[in-house]
């Protein structure tokens, strides 16, 4: 085994990393399916970003109130969490 390829981390399309196929004939791969390509991470123009976050806040919106919920108390308790640490290390919280 070529010692370069150990822990390598490679990311792409999937016709991107396939032509890469015949650098890593007969290793174990692990493949981690991506969420589309933000252009936040593209460097895109700012009204592409504003298009973009516009889009995701329009596709994860909901009125279902046990939704609603169900986010206010996973907010919460990263809320708690983030200040129990900050706590145990000596730090002032940062939520109220």
């Amino acid at each position: 085994m070529n010692a370069q390829y150990l822990s390598s981390e490679i990311e792409g399309t999937w016709d991107e990393i396939a032509k890469l196929a015949p650098q890593f004939n007969g290793h174990r791969l692990r493949v981690t399916i991506l969420p589309k390509v933000s252009p936040i991470i593209l460097g895109a123009p700012v009204s592409e970003v504003i298009a973009y976050l516009q889009a995701r806040l329009h596709d994860e919106a909901t009125d279902d109130p046990e939704k609603i919920l169900a986010a206010q108390q996973e907010l919460d308790e990263m809320k708690q969490s983030m200040n129990a640490e900050r706590f145990r290390s000596g730090a002032e919280p940062i939520f109220p």
